[in-house]
């Protein structure tokens, strides 16, 4: 196996990738998994997305949102889209837009769905979003 080269830097919070005399040490294929969040009708959903450990190539992942008992359109905005990992990068972020439809009501839930993975593999493919029906206190 050929050693690819790294080049540039690695953005604000990232983790390097393994080098070894300003080459990329081969690493075995890297796993993907997302987070659940649980939030309020007036936040945003953020979930984690992670790889199991920092890469030599990009990595690549699609996702999109699936209904629950919440359902797009009235509990939350649907959204689909690729993740793109740089060379080093181990975190990114799906953000989901939570629909305040000013009533009470119990605990709602809806899926973010990874899919479609390149240079690795998805080891937790489903993220959960609890929606409380509750407002916070204070």
């Amino acid at each position: 196996m050929v050693a690819a080269a790294v080049v540039g830097t690695v953005g604000v919070g990232a983790v390097p990738a393994a080098a070894i005399g300003g080459f990329c040490a081969p690493h075995p294929l890297r796993t993907v998994s997302i987070g659940d969040d649980f939030v309020y009708e007036h936040q945003t959903a953020e979930l984690k997305v992670t790889l199991s450990g920092p890469a030599c190539t990009t990595i690549k992942v699609s996702y999109n949102t699936q209904n629950g008992s919440a359902k797009a359109g009235s509990d939350y905005v649907a959204k689909s889209g690729t993740l793109k990992f740089a060379p080093g990068v181990v975190e990114a972020t799906v953000t989901v837009s939570i629909i305040d439809d000013n009533s009470s009501e119990l605990n709602e839930s809806f899926w973010v769905k990874l899919t479609s993975p390149v240079n690795s593999s998805i080891a937790d493919g489903w993220g959960k979003v609890t929606i409380s029906g509750l407002e916070p206190a204070g």
